[in-house]
């Protein structure tokens, strides 16, 4: 049996719909981070985009991974009380 293509954009919505119907939260994190993230995520900070312009020093490069962004979503909604927690970006 042959499957018609699917888009990446179709095979995205796809996903979403289904982790979303399965009870998990889409979160949309800011793709400005810290600098020093980098290296605690164990990447090359020198991989990393620095902002020619930054607004603040927490967010003054591009982010390498969604690891950091993920965990700090977390670190807020548990400090919050917020256990209980299904995400997906």
């Amino acid at each position: 049996a042959s499957f018609p293509p699917v888009s990446p954009y179709g095979l995205q919505l796809s996903l979403s719909e289904t982790l979303a119907g399965a009870g998990y939260q889409e979160i949309m994190t800011n793709t400005l981070t810290r600098a020093q993230y980098a290296e605690w995520a164990g990447l090359n900070p020198e991989n990393s985009v620095p902002i020619a312009n930054p607004l603040s020093a927490d967010l003054n490069v591009l982010r390498q991974t969604h690891l950091t962004a993920g965990l700090e979503a977390i670190l807020y909604n548990v400090n919050r009380k917020q256990k209980d927690l299904k995400l997906f970006e």
